[in-house]
């Protein structure tokens, strides 16, 4: 990081021997709108999102086109996938055998260039809603499109910049903000909390057991299951577009609900709708820090010295 910005460079010295990737690993993005300023000067990069992080850094699926040159700023390039799905300047629809159409345009691609500030920062806003994945750069729409493989098309992933192989390129990112989108009709969202780690291997295996719900729940249509584990999310935007919650944690005064505001947070996630689950200890919470939400949200809760305790 230098000045406020994130700040990628490769040099003749200190080459990258492949496309290499930083990953945001605090949560993962399925609709959102997504706004950055980023400042390129040589070669080429890019924002990955609804992607895979494949191993070592590196990452494969969406990704928003960032360049130095006349032709890709502005574009949807699939990295390890499909390749460019559209160009700069084309609204495209995907279909079953992966050929992008076009159906209709934003203007020309040399028009759209000149709205570029070279080797300056520029403003992205990329939203993905559903399967409708748009690119604006500088307040025009460089790119849309509609994708609508469900064997290929991504619902949800990692968000990553990306540092490109080749010649020496620097590349910087600033101001970036996310804000989540509401899920589409005929999907609901679970957002997972996993509690952390308090027990050998083998007992309380919180992060795997969410994990392995997760598998079980990805093979359900219309479901869309997303784990944070190790604890409350860092991601301060896990539950803006959540239809249910569900925990599985210790509990007592270690429970990951009850601490500082969160209870809060999470009446007001209530408030609008959303559904409340707990797993194993997470039914326990103190009679007087979450007890009575509890009991209103989930039907009834574990109090210390009063419940029965069957093994």
């Amino acid at each position: 990081v230098k000045d406020g910005a994130i700040l990628g460079k490769t040099t003749p010295e200190n080459p990258t021997k492949g496309n290499t990737f930083l990953l945001w690993k605090d949560g993962t993005v399925d609709n959102f709108e997504l706004r950055l300023s980023y400042r390129i000067v040589n070669g080429n990069s890019g924002i990955q999102y609804r992607s895979k992080h494949i191993g070592d850094f590196v990452v494969g699926g969406y990704q928003a086109d960032i360049d130095s040159g006349v032709t890709y700023s502005g574009i949807l390039y699939e990295e390890r996938g499909r390749g460019i799905l559209a160009q700069r300047g084309t609204k495209v629809v995907v279909g079953k055998d992966d050929k992008p159409v076009v159906v209709g345009t934003f203007g020309d691609s040399a028009a759209l260039q000149g709205k570029l500030k070279k080797e300056d920062w520029n403003d992205y806003v990329l939203t993905a809603n559903g399967g409708e994945l748009t690119h604006q750069i500088n307040g025009f729409i460089f790119s849309q499109t509609t994708d609508t493989e469900s064997a290929r098309k991504a619902a949800s992933g990692i968000l990553a910049l990306q540092l490109h192989a080749g010649p020496p390129m620097t590349v910087e990112f600033k101001n970036i903000r996310i804000k989540r989108l509401p899920m589409q009709a005929g999907l609901k969202k679970i957002v997972m909390v996993a509690g952390t780690p308090s027990h050998g291997k083998g007992d309380h295996e919180f992060n795997a057991g969410t994990l392995l719900l997760k598998k079980c729940l990805d093979n359900v249509p219309g479901v869309l299951a997303v784990p944070y584990l190790s604890g409350w999310p860092k991601d301060p935007s896990a539950f803006d577009n959540a239809d249910a919650i569900l925990f599985y944690a210790d509990g007592g005064a270690g429970h990951p609900a009850i601490q500082g505001e969160r209870l809060a947070q999470l009446k007001a996630c209530v408030e609008r709708g959303v559904g409340i689950a707990c797993f194993h200890y997470a039914v326990e919470v103190p009679k007087d820090r979450g007890g009575q939400e509890f009991l209103d949200w989930i039907g009834g809760y574990f109090e210390t010295h009063w419940s029965v305790n069957p093994h």
